[in-house]
């Protein structure tokens, strides 16, 4: 049965010229896809050399919308101690305008403490970065709605802040939070967040986290249902066994861990196209209605298309 599922791919923006992530997006589009991500950091991550060229997340956003059509293109997930949020709801606004409604706004409270110390950014402790990001999330949504807007709080304030124009959607671009913290980032969640983006997790600490997030919405007087749900996850996915391993192994080689260590340290989805359709199906069960895939180590965009043809038409 059709699930109305949206998929999403987060693209790789380091050690990539912008031409080659314009043509990897492009194709995105073509192939069905309904949005594109793009990380906000300012260092590469993961298995990265430090030195490594990275690209500007809100600056590449904006030259995307100009070179697509309708993919949607999303920040999973801006990195809120970056940025003063009156300014991040302006840069929001313009790139709604610039891509005719199609931004997808994912923020979360950052954790990076390398490029935090490389680039003179203060990272407060967990506590504070989540308070932060609670002021910042209301006067964001404020500064897109209100003609003029004030706002005093313990760490952000604002004067009769005006912007214009205003993003295209309405009432607003949604609010994606990425977290998944219980003490802190899912009560933060329920009261202020129009959506969730939780990652790597199975399908056991999915449905843990996401019972105990419904609870915290009720306790807000909101509906479960109109927080919407999203997962990242990596994505494995060949016609057959042999290739599927094939490239977990160079995968799991490049880190010097074992395919076994892969999937336990990463909570993968992979298989065959049977394999994955059924492991997103138990996810959509517990409530996702947005997946955000990494294709890790890919070389090109093979996997995506077999993805997109075998898996996609029976989960929308």
């Amino acid at each position: 049965m059709a699930r109305g599922i949206k998929f999403g791919v987060k693209l790789q923006q380091i050690n990539v010229g912008f031409d080659e992530l314009a043509a990897k997006t492009r194709r995105c589009e073509e192939i069905g896809f309904d949005s594109v991500w793009l990380v906000d950091h300012l260092l590469p991550i993961g298995d990265n050399p430090v030195t490594s060229p990275i690209l500007e997340c809100w600056m590449t956003i904006s030259a995307l919308a100009a070179r697509t059509n309708k993919i949607r293109l999303g920040t999973l997930v801006t990195c809120n101690t970056f940025r003063h949020p009156s300014l991040l709801a302006k840069m929001a606004s313009t790139v709604d305008v610039i891509s005719r409604g199609r931004l997808e706004f994912g923020i979360g409270a950052g954790w990076f403490k390398a490029e935090h110390d490389a680039y003179g950014i203060d990272l407060p402790k967990m506590s504070e970065r989540a308070a932060r990001l609670k002021e910042a999330v209301m006067i964001i949504k404020m500064m897109w709605t209100q003609e003029k807007t004030t706002f005093q709080g313990r760490y952000y304030s604002v004067k009769e802040a005006i912007n214009n124009p205003k993003p295209l959607q309405k009432p607003h671009p949604m609010v994606w939070i990425g977290g998944q913290g219980e003490r802190l980032m899912l009560p933060l969640i329920a009261e202020v967040g129009d959506g969730v983006n939780m990652n790597w997790l199975s399908h056991e600490e999915y449905a843990a986290k996401t019972k105990i997030l419904s609870q915290l919405c009720e306790k807000n007087g909101r509906k479960p249902e109109d927080l919407k749900r999203s997962i990242q996850s990596y994505l494995f996915i060949a016609e057959n066994e042999d290739k599927l391993n094939a490239w977990m192994k160079r995968v799991a080689d490049k880190r010097g861990i074992s395919i076994e260590e892969l999937i336990q340290n990463n909570k993968p989805i992979y298989g065959t196209p049977e394999r994955v359709t059924e492991q997103l199906n138990r996810f959509a069960d517990l409530g996702v209605s947005h997946f955000m895939f990494v294709f890790p180590g890919a070389t090109d965009t093979a996997p995506m298309e077999l993805f997109s043809d075998k898996v996609v038409p029976s989960l929308r």
